[in-house]
């Protein structure tokens, strides 16, 4: 499996998070994990950030500022394109998973817990460029 440099997770649910960075960390696909504990602090995680990391995984329903609203933030500023992102909530709503599919940097949605399969859904849905073993 490739290794991305940085991943970001944005998730208010910190057991959740204890879980998701166990799991990434085991399976060995990145030097670093960024958590945040909701699209606010994603925000000012991004406009502070010098490296911007490739992937950030992004739950939906958060408090003072949801996933999508920190999407719809991120899809109008000057870093559209520069990260890509997987939807990972709990939710199972036709309407959340439409609504995922109107951003550009979206590559997929997964529902929690993370697993190892859904990691490889991920990967297998991150743009890869040939010869580039690292992102």
């Amino acid at each position: 499996m490739t290794m991305i440099s940085k991943i970001l997770l944005i998730d208010d649910d910190e057991t959740s998070n204890f879980i998701t960075e166990k799991q990434l960390k085991r399976l060995n696909v990145s030097n670093e994990i960024i958590t945040v504990l909701n699209g606010l602090e994603a925000k000012n995680y991004v406009l502070n950030c010098v490296d911007l990391p490739p992937l950030a995984l992004v739950d939906i329903n958060m408090p003072i500022m949801t996933g999508f609203e920190f999407l719809d933030w991120f899809e109008h500023s000057k870093f559209k394109g520069q990260c890509k992102f997987s939807i990972y909530s709990t939710s199972i709503r036709m309407e959340d998973r439409e609504q995922a599919n109107q951003f550009s940097d979206v590559i997929c949605y997964i529902e929690k817990p993370l697993t190892e399969e859904k990691i490889h859904k991920i990967f297998q849905a991150f743009p890869h460029k040939k010869g580039q073993p690292e992102i």
